[in-house]
């Protein structure tokens, strides 16, 4: 079968693998031959014809067309990332210190921890 597996695969090379595994299943479904391009083409489901959205393409964006739309958002990033940061310190009951350091003495930082339960 070596030379006559490129014309299967030219004369097939425009269909997907969905749609040529579904002719096969339907082609040795019926046949008692071994099936050609043709024969799986005629027997691929209607169903198995839609092979999802084509593949999408954008035209280029130039730098200037980039920086004036970036121009253009600046005002409602901003306010969002305002908004955030409004809601963030309304949410969050902790307050975190991070890498500054605290102004409680360590003893007083472990008598608050025994008070809420968490040293004995």
């Amino acid at each position: 079968m070596g030379p006559a597996l490129p014309v299967y695969l030219e004369a097939l090379s425009d269909l997907g693998p969905a749609m040529i595994e579904a002719g096969c299943i339907e082609i040795t479904k019926r046949m008692r031959r071994f099936p050609a391009p043709g024969d799986i083409r005629e027997s691929i489901p209607a169903r198995q014809e839609y092979a999802g959205l084509p593949q999408l393409t954008y035209p280029e964006v130039s730098k200037t067309e980039r920086d004036e739309a970036i121009e253009l958002m600046r005002p409602f990033v901003e306010e969002l990332r305002r908004r955030i940061s409004v809601e963030a310190k309304k949410l969050s009951p902790w307050r975190f210190y991070g890498s500054t350091p605290s102004h409680r003495s360590i003893a007083e930082q472990k008598e608050i921890l025994r008070k809420r339960g968490f040293l004995k």
